[in-house]
């Protein structure tokens, strides 16, 4: 069974996933790259799936839609992850795949699933890459059907976990807690990466100097202790965010795939995260109490968002400070060759996608 890829190929998280499904994940025949609306594609991304024999196709998201018929005649179905990119009246990629017979496969990131939308309710499989959204998409599974949605993927969620290229994150071992870096990078949607506690923890008296990482300047908090060092820069490659930290921050307010986490523990760094699902699933012991709950408007629809207690960020940040890691260091890389090897993992969700197709 060909599958082809439909999304993003430029250097946002969407797009880092793209890449590692192109690449390692030997099913996948050709990958459809539509021009991103303000991201240009990262030719490493395109080039890396190129080496494996992966088909990549570039083409247009508003016209040229004999290119995207095309792709579609030569798959056996399709994969995409968070959307199908080509999902308007122009043309709706996935409406497109079921008259053609097509099975149609999505990876939802929780948070912000459209579930009432057309291409979301045919969709014929989910990949649930968390426990956490295993249960979230059954859930509402049940609450679409009781209300009248009829939808493809009834009993059709695939929980495999996600995980890390290892390849492509090389373990360095770290000797002691000194050096923290806060990842911004595009701040995520409504600063959801919680710079702002992050801000706050770092400005207390005694916090340890850190490095932030931004990729961008709006979708951040305001920096003003000395300790702190804000770098606005575009990395070449994803893994040489990770090459100078010993710990990184991972306070987030949400998560939908966790890649971070699983990706700072891979090159042998430690990581702090908030205490709540789907963060508190991957692995780390350094977890943030949650200090309040609240809700956001994500998507048309409330979602949780939970605030962690920037004291407790600061407190669990000084207890790590300049101490030994040499062997959780070693440790955590081997916690996530066992449990999060993507390119295994990829091989395991293939085995339960044939069970089911």
């Amino acid at each position: 069974m060909n599958i082809g890829l439909v999304g993003w190929g430029c250097t946002t998280g969407n797009g880092g996933m793209n890449s590692d499904l192109a690449t390692l994940a030997s099913w996948i025949s050709h990958w459809l790259v539509p021009e991103h609306p303000k991201l240009p594609n990262h030719l490493p991304y395109l080039e890396r799936a190129k080496a494996v024999g992966t088909i990549v196709i570039e083409s247009s998201l508003n016209d040229n839609f004999d290119i995207v018929d095309s792709f579609l005649n030569n798959v056996d179905g399709i994969i995409y992850i968070e959307h199908p990119c080509y999902k308007n009246d122009k043309y709706n990629i996935v409406l497109e795949a079921k008259k053609r017979n097509k099975l149609v496969i999505g990876i939802p990131m929780w948070e912000w699933w459209p579930e009432r939308k057309d291409w979301a309710l045919a969709t014929d499989i989910l990949w649930a890459v968390t426990k956490f959204t295993e249960n979230y998409l059954n859930s509402l599974s049940n609450v679409l059907f009781a209300h009248g949605w009829v939808h493809n993927w009834k009993g059709k969620v695939i929980y495999s976990r996600w995980g890390v290229d290892l390849n492509s994150f090389p373990f360095k071992q770290r000797h002691k807690a000194e050096r923290f870096i806060f990842i911004n990078g595009n701040g995520g949607y409504k600063m959801r990466k919680a710079s702002d506690i992050v801000a706050k923890a770092f400005s207390l008296p005694g916090a340890p100097p850190l490095t932030v990482y931004s990729q961008q300047k709006d979708q951040i908090a305001l920096f003003t202790s000395h300790n702190v060092n804000v770098i606005h820069k575009n990395f070449p490659d994803r893994k040489d965010v990770y090459s100078d930290g010993d710990v990184f921050l991972f306070p987030s307010y949400w998560e939908g795939l966790c890649h971070g986490i699983y990706e700072g523990q891979a090159v042998g760094g430690l990581v702090i995260t908030t205490d709540i699902a789907p963060m508190n699933e991957c692995g780390t012991p350094y977890l943030i109490p949650v200090e309040k709950y609240m809700q956001e408007d994500l998507s048309g629809k409330k979602i949780l968002k939970a605030v962690p207690s920037y004291h407790r960020l600061f407190d669990i940040a000084i207890s790590i400070y300049n101490s030994n890691i040499k062997n959780a260091s070693i440790t955590n890389r081997k916690y996530i060759e066992k449990e999060f090897n993507l390119e295994v993992n990829l091989l395991l969700f293939y085995k339960k996608l044939q069970e089911l197709a």
